[in-house]
């Protein structure tokens, strides 16, 4: 995996939330300029798809255009000043993904967009490495949204460790509410030692489980074993 720059915390101002925060917060609204960085595809994803149901809800005349990181800067920025063909007032959105080599081609140009940015346009940049004493990061920071979509983490000694209880309190609503079953405690600690922090193959193997368990059943150490 890509190494990730890990963020400063307690930075004032802040408008970085870790991705269980955001999409555990309904009325957290994508901002002008939107980060998604971190080394999960899968938490990606879901925030992802959180953003662009938050701000288009079920518009039927919703747009939004995804490029690949060798996007040349004015094609995004052509995107984002775009007017909607069917004349609707909702922002036009401009996902970028893979976006670390954008970035790094295009800081300069990103760094003036932050302080400005198009009125009818938000931003999206998915990266891997999101550096907390950049310009840009420090900016976006204050005016716009970041989303942490790492597994959660802790302080152990000097060093960040993954936070498994946090982490096992998401999966035990996660399976509540998407697999419609019953996460056991010792069934969360038993998961991580076998599958380890890696959300899209415990989502693969919560899915197998709830269909041992049954609608609302319950998923056991015993079951995981």
């Amino acid at each position: 995996r890509p190494s990730v720059e890990i963020r400063t915390d307690n930075l004032p101002m802040s408008n970085t939330l870790h991705v269980f925060d955001f999409l555990s917060q309904a009325d957290t609204l994508p901002a002008a300029v939107t980060i998604l960085f971190g080394d999960e595809p899968f938490l990606k994803r879901l925030a992802l798809k959180q953003l662009v149901a938050r701000q288009f809800g079920d518009d039927d005349d919703a747009h939004y255009a995804t490029f690949r990181g060798d996007v040349l800067w004015r094609d995004v920025a052509d995107e984002l000043s775009t007017l909607s063909l069917f004349g609707s007032d909702r922002p036009r959105l401009a996902i970028v993904e893979e976006a670390d080599s954008f970035v790094t081609k295009q800081r300069g140009q990103l760094e003036t967009y932050v302080a400005k940015p198009r009125l009818k346009g938000i931003l999206v940049l998915e990266v891997s490495t999101w550096a907390a004493n950049t310009r840009l990061y420090k900016a976006v920071n204050k005016t716009g949204l970041q989303i942490d979509c790492r597994a959660p983490q802790k302080t152990a000694g000097k060093s960040k460790v993954v936070d498994e209880k946090q982490l096992g309190k998401w999966l035990i609503q996660w399976t509540k509410t998407q697999h419609d079953a019953v996460l056991e405690s010792h069934a969360v600690t038993m998961l991580l030692e076998v599958v380890g922090p890696e959300f899209g193959l415990l989502d693969q193997e919560l899915a197998k489980l709830a269909l041992f368990a049954g609608s609302g059943g319950k998923i056991t150490a015993e079951m995981v074993t």
